[in-house]
């Protein structure tokens, strides 16, 4: 396969090059801030200490942000960076592998992500109306997704009824508070699930482009299908921004970026070896052969 940025000039290249692995180091600066917020929420969703079953519930943003680091610096191989001469079928299925295993890290997150939803339905309307009464007796209350606070005579006022308490968490928020709470987790499955889907249709893409079976037709009913999906995606980094969650939607926005340029690197794949089909399949006039 060729990987060359056409009817660019040189310089132009490599200023997309270093924008494109700008975004990619940005991603990883996001990995860095979600490990360091699931650390502080598991303190207290997973007071009694994590067991390794636990471990990507307790960690799945930050695990589902390096599972698709990873995938994405593997498609960007994949589709660009590694020379046709390079891509032999041992580097191949080395890519494979590390795509197999970041999948099921995705997959996993994905899980992580509706168990955190399902914490925030099995919240119960509290008896008493008065947050401070729970000293002591609830440990935490619920201030944003993955935010937690201890619950304290210093804070407790700030909690107005209703009230609605997680006894198995031993967390307590407000009516308000379950609300947003509920919103944002629940949107958190739909990205998340989205995500799952554009990435497959992706991989279709470059497994029959792979094989020389990608056909204009069908690459084209792949394009379609990945603009419903990156609209819906769209929607989502949209709902971030109206919920005013400011990582949410710088998050949401620098992924779709970075798979922008995955979507490029398939697209010129795809004109190339097209073009190649054309040239090869034209005849040959009789002029030319004399």
């Amino acid at each position: 396969m060729s990987k060359i940025l056409h009817r660019v000039g040189l310089g132009n290249k490599k200023a997309f090059q270093a924008f494109k692995y700008i975004v990619y180091l940005i991603l990883f600066g996001n990995f860095v801030y979600f490990l360091l917020e699931d650390m502080g929420s598991s303190a207290h969703t997973f007071r009694d200490g994590i067991a390794l079953t636990d471990i990507v519930n307790a960690f799945s943003a930050s695990t589902d942000t390096l599972a698709w680091l990873i995938l994405l610096l593997a498609f960007e191989l994949e589709t660009y960076a590694i020379p046709d001469e390079k891509f032999t079928k041992k580097v191949k299925w080395s890519l494979n592998i590390v795509a197999a295993v970041c999948y099921a890290a995705i997959l996993t997150a994905l899980n992580g992500y509706i168990v955190h939803a399902s914490w925030f339905y099995n919240f119960d309307p509290a008896e008493l109306t008065d947050a401070c009464a729970y000293v002591g007796q609830i440990l935490s209350a619920g201030v944003y997704l993955h935010e937690y606070e201890p619950l304290t005579l210093e804070n407790c006022a700030s909690y107005v009824a209703p009230l609605f308490i997680n006894s198995e968490l031993s967390i307590l928020t407000s009516s308000e508070g379950l609300s947003m709470l509920r919103r944002l987790s629940t949107l958190d499955v739909v990205n998340a699930s989205t995500w799952v889907l554009v990435v497959i249709v992706l991989a279709i893409d470059v497994y029959l482009q792979e094989r020389g079976k990608l056909t204009d037709r069908l690459y084209d009913y792949s394009k379609r299908i990945k603009f419903v999906l990156y609209g819906s995606l769209f929607l989502c980094a949209s709902y971030w921004a109206m919920l005013g969650d400011g990582i949410g939607t710088w998050d949401a926005a620098i992924w779709i970026i970075a798979f922008f340029f995955i979507e490029m690197n398939v697209q010129q794949w795809h004109e190339e070896e097209s073009e190649k089909e054309k040239v090869k399949n034209t005849p040959v006039s009789s002029e030319t052969v004399s």
